[in-house]
């Protein structure tokens, strides 16, 4: 409460000084939002790993640099200058960025990650390398009602959604478009792209209801701070397979999220097809002479810092109705760390558990 209230705040007195407000605000132009030189940070109440990482030598350094893009470090630290509550409080625009600014990044990557500047990415992909779980199938089934893998990736040269144009999101749309057409010879994969401009109401309330509508980005919030809301709706969609196992979102947070989902527990099954998925659409991008974005320090790319490398989040809804009687939602969260897992309410993060002691556990 007190966090919203101070980025509310800060936003207002933004405004008092006639500072550039729009992205935060929510109105999202045709245009491309210009962040002019600006200066060191005058951080308040800022929370963010980039006033921890970056003094001002570092800024001045690294703020008279830009990408073949036009992307510099005012527009990428834009948002944590806006709010003053966010965590990370950077956004990227891709490998060229990542390098460009690759002292500061580091330093939030570390902050954030523990993975220092010195190592290469690593990942393990192969669904064969799983193990099983030693308890039955019937007793994970009690309890797991549904289970997700997903991962964002990004397209090769193009822009990502907080800096992008028009141009470059209409391109991330065509190209997915044509790797879509090629998954229709996939039993598992195959399905149809909808985009949100001509969604339907009945497709949008199944979707919701699972979990698979993403939201325009607002409020005080990184991805509406950032510009990633801007020509809402257009170029933006979702892919649904036919089965309504796998799902691909296209121009939200990343140039794509790659989901693979269904109820119940079986994690082997649903990493087998997301890693199918995810191959397949490497290998149709590679066709059209693309890719995904990657770095060998910094793996796949993500438009925020807390996602790079892998960027994959696997969870699962478990009902936990007696830890949910015996332990306050903090408590359970700090229960599950034991574990090396993260647990999330009802509601999200530090919020009591969902109806009948539903919670969201995750790596």
């Amino acid at each position: 409460m007190i966090d919203g209230v101070e980025a509310l705040i800060g936003v207002e007195q933004k405004l008092e000084q006639g500072i550039e407000t729009r992205a935060a605000m929510g109105n999202h132009a045709d245009i491309l939002d210009k962040v002019e030189p600006q200066g060191y940070p005058k951080w308040t109440t800022h929370k963010c790993l980039v006033r921890k990482v970056m003094d001002e030598p570092m800024y001045k350094r690294l703020s008279t640099l830009k990408t073949s893009k036009g992307f510099t470090l005012d527009f990428a630290i834009k948002a944590g200058v806006i709010l003053p509550h966010v965590g990370v409080g950077i956004t990227n625009d891709g490998v060229e960025s990542l390098n460009l600014y690759k002292e500061l990044y580091d330093g939030i990557v570390e902050g954030w990650h523990g993975f220092k500047s010195n190592q290469d990415h690593v990942s393990n992909m192969n669904p064969a390398d799983l193990k099983p779980f030693s308890i039955s199938v019937d007793t994970i089934n009690k309890y797991v009602k549904s289970t997700r893998v997903r991962a964002g990736r990004s397209i090769n040269g193009l822009s990502l959604p907080a800096f992008t144009s028009a141009k470059d999101r209409a391109e991330v749309e065509s190209k997915l478009k044509t790797c879509f057409s090629g998954l229709q010879t996939d039993d598992e994969l195959k399905g149809a792209y909808t985009d949100l401009t001509t969604m339907d109401k009945a497709m949008a309330d199944e979707l919701r209801g699972n979990g698979n509508l993403f939201q325009e980005p607002t409020g005080p919030a990184l991805l509406a701070a950032a510009g990633a809301g801007r020509d809402w709706p257009n170029s933006r969609g979702i892919y649904c397979a036919d089965s309504r196992k796998f799902f691909i979102w296209v121009n939200e947070e990343d140039h794509m999220r790659i989901i693979s989902m269904e109820t119940g527990g079986d994690i082997i099954s649903i990493f087998k097809r997301w890693s199918k998925g995810i191959e397949t659409i490497k290998k149709l991008l590679e066709e059209q002479g693309s890719g995904y974005q990657f770095d060998k320090h910094f793996g796949y790319i993500h438009t925020c810092p807390s996602n790079l490398g892998t960027g994959l989040r696997a969870s699962a809804m478990i009902m936990l109705p007696l830890l949910s009687d015996a332990l306050t939602p903090h408590q359970l969260e700090d229960f599950a760390k034991r574990f090396g897992v993260q647990a999330r309410g009802g509601a999200g993060e530090h919020t009591p558990a969902g109806p009948g002691g539903k919670w969201d556990i995750s790596n």
